[in-house]
């Protein structure tokens, strides 16, 4: 009995990572990609959640932009492995250097634009097989991950719910710290059109505040 279940973790912690590669394969090979994606954090201890946040995700090799329209407009370029956060009813700008999993506030999920995503998940999580289940009529596969003892990470654990057919996590969640949540759902998925290249530029206005984030914030 002991051997079929130490076999069935073994083939479970297989089947993660085949799914990981043919993730990663399809990352490589993607040029771009744009959807519409609905964004919230939740209070699970106090039965609460803010206001559903709705907009746009762009995304090309290196270059990412999450733009939130509603219910107030905040847009997030990641691009040559830094980050710049701007929130125009606030008239501020928070940039700084990406630090993979643990960069402090920022959930972008996989779709971070770097190349090494993939390597920093696998480096500070372990990994579990939750199976398959249905996502908005989608077939999706669920993998959680845990933070690994000892390794600074913002998300202590991570679901991803990877569409069967596209090979990207159409759901990404984040477990903070304290035990708060932040869930994006990606829909209306095009693949490989072009996008203008001033989508990973922001204008920030003179005026406005600028804050440098260092390594260690």
């Amino acid at each position: 009995m002991l051997i079929l279940v130490l076999l069935s973790f073994a083939l479970a912690a297989d089947a993660s990572q085949l799914l990981l590669e043919r993730m990663r394969t399809e990352q490589a090979n993607l040029r771009t990609l744009k959807a519409r994606l609905e964004q919230v954090k939740s209070y699970p201890q106090l039965g609460i959640e803010d206001p559903v946040e709705k907009g746009f995700l762009y995304f090309e090799p290196g270059k990412m932009r999450l733009e939130i329209q509603e219910p107030e407009v905040r847009i997030l370029v990641v691009k040559d492995g830094k980050y710049l956060l701007y929130q125009p009813r606030i008239r501020q700008a928070i940039s700084g250097k990406l630090e993979g999993q643990g960069t402090k506030g920022l959930f972008p999920g996989l779709l971070t634009g770097s190349p090494d995503s993939f390597r920093e998940l696998e480096k500070s999580y372990s990994v579990s097989d939750r199976g398959e289940e249905t996502l908005d009529e989608r077939r999706v596969h669920h993998l959680s991950f845990r933070a690994r003892p000892g390794v600074p990470v913002y998300c202590q654990e991570i679901d991803l719910f990877i569409d069967k057919t596209l090979l990207l996590p159409v759901r990404q969640k984040c477990r903070e710290g304290n035990q708060s949540e932040v869930t994006l759902t990606l829909t209306d998925i095009e693949r490989n059109a072009p996008l203008p290249k001033s989508l990973f530029e922001v204008q920030i206005p003179d005026r406005a505040e600028r804050i440098e984030r260092g390594g260690d914030e």
